[in-house]
């Protein structure tokens, strides 16, 4: 999963990734989240493809467990990370969906579980929604 673009908070304790960084595609939101909006083909081809590293408890690597997890993304339009990649960070993205409904990215939060609980993070889905189709319009996709 690449980072295109990020903008950090300014707390001593964060999760500090640079715009260019990469994060295991499987272990994110963002990454879960586009990974739910591929065909099945070409999902079960990538998750075959890819070391699905277990980086917690929490990470998801089996194919059966991440197909009911790409499901779950799709049917709430939503992705959250429960300290999948990292213990102490969580996560929630939406897609970045052209006009015609292709997913071309995901837009997220992330913050130390300790700061923001899923619940919260949650609470940001209409912002994170309404600042994708933002980004969408006056890109003119």
């Amino acid at each position: 999963m690449l980072y295109l673009e990020r903008v950090e908070c300014d707390w001593p304790l964060r999760m500090q990734l640079q715009a260019g960084s990469r994060v295991p595609i499987h272990a994110t939101a963002s990454g879960k989240l586009l990974i739910a909006q591929m065909s099945e083909r070409n999902r079960k081809a990538l998750l075959g493809s890819i070391q699905r590293q277990k980086f917690t408890g929490n990470t998801l690597v089996g194919l059966d467990e991440m197909e009911a997890e790409c499901r779950k993304i799709r049917a709430n339009d939503l992705s959250i990370n429960k300290e999948e990649y990292h213990l102490g960070l969580i996560g929630v993205a939406v897609p970045v969906r052209r006009s015609d409904g292709t997913v071309i990215a995901a837009l997220s939060i992330h913050a130390p579980s300790f700061r923001m609980s899923v619940e919260t993070a949650l609470s940001y889905v209409p912002l994170l929604k309404a600042s994708s189709a933002k980004i969408v319009s006056e890109l003119g996709l």
